[in-house]
C-alpha cells in the first residue's frame, strides 16, 4: 500500500470566546490523512465551535491558537442548504471553475451525483428531493472538490431512522473511494462507533476523553465506554 504523504491537520492551543463564555480552552488535536474521527460531547460543549474554526468560519469571535488546515476543505451541515433556485448538478457545481474538457465542472458534477446514487436527477429542483435526496446532493458537492478534510456537522441529525441507516453506509463507501480526513459531529452514540476510526469527546471546550475503535474492542464495549465519558449510564 502506497505511504500518505499528505500533512497531519493539527490543532494546538485553539481558544475560543464568545462574550465571558470560553467555549473552546487551549484544545489540541491532530487527525492523520484519510482518517475518521467522530466527535461526542454535550449541547454547548465546543463541537460546532469546532468545525468553524477549521472551516475558517469564525474570523469575527475572539481566539488564540494555531490551525494547520490543507487548503482543500469542504462542510456539510445537517441542512443540505441548497439553492431553491438552482436545479441539482448547478448545486453540486457551485463554485467549481477552472476545469475544462473531460474533467469539466459539469462532468465532475454527474459523476459525483453518481457516486451517491442521483444519476440521473441532476435536472431535477431540491423541492422535489426528500430530505435523504438532498443530504445525498450535498454530499456530492462536498466530494465533488476533493477535499482533504471533510468537516461534517450532524449532516444526518434531521433524518428518519432508516435513511440515516443508509446514508452511514453511502458514507462509508464514499469514504473508502475519496480517503479525506472527515471530522463528524454528532449527539449519537451508535453513529460514531458505525462510521469512526477513532471517537473523541470534548467537555468544557477540550478533549476529555478518546477511543480508538476496531478489531480489539466490540461495540458495545465501545458505547459502554463512550456513555461512560458523556455522563450517561448505559441501562439497555
Amino acid at each position: 500500500m502506497a505511504t500518505d504523504t499528505r500533512e497531519l491537520i493539527r490543532v494546538e492551543g485553539l481558544t475560543r470566546v464568545y462574550g465571558t463564555r470560553t467555549v473552546l480552552d487551549r484544545l489540541d488535536l491532530e487527525l492523520a490523512p484519510g482518517e475518521f474521527v467522530a466527535l461526542l460531547g454535550r449541547s454547548g460543549s465546543g463541537k460546532s465551535t469546532l468545525l468553524r474554526a477549521l472551516a475558517g468560519l469564525d474570523s469575527d469571535v475572539a481566539g488564540d491558537g494555531t490551525l494547520q488546515v490543507p487548503a482543500q476543505v469542504s462542510v456539510v451541515f445537517q441542512d443540505a442548504r441548497l439553492l431553491p433556485w438552482q436545479r441539482v448538478l448547478p448545486n453540486v457545481v457551485l463554485g467549481l471553475t477552472g476545469l475544462t474538457g473531460l474533467n469539466g465542472a459539469e462532468r465532475r458534477g454527474l459523476d459525483s451525483l453518481a457516486e451517491v446514487g442521483l444519476a440521473g436527477r441532476e435536472r431535477a429542483w431540491p423541492n422535489e428531493l426528500s430530505g435523504g435526496e438532498q443530504q445525498r446532493v450535498a454530499l456530492a458537492r462536498s466530494l465533488v472538490r476533493e477535499p482533504a478534510l471533510l468537516l461534517a456537522d450532524e449532516p444526518f441529525g434531521a433524518l428518519d431512522a432508516l435513511t440515516r441507516i443508509k446514508m452511514h453506509g453511502l458514507l462509508r463507501r464514499l469514504h473508502e473511494q475519496h480517503r479525506p480526513a472527515v471530522l463528524l459531529v454528532t449527539h449519537d452514540v451508535d453513529e460514531a462507533i458505525a462510521l469512526a476510526d477513532r471517537v473523541l469527546v470534548l467537555d468544557e471546550g477540550r478533549i476529555a476523553a478518546e477511543l480508538r475503535l476496531g478489531p480489539g474492542i466490540g461495540p458495545a464495549e465501545a458505547r459502554t465506554e463512550l456513555l461512560r465519558a458523556l455522563g450517561v449510564t448505559d441501562e439497555r
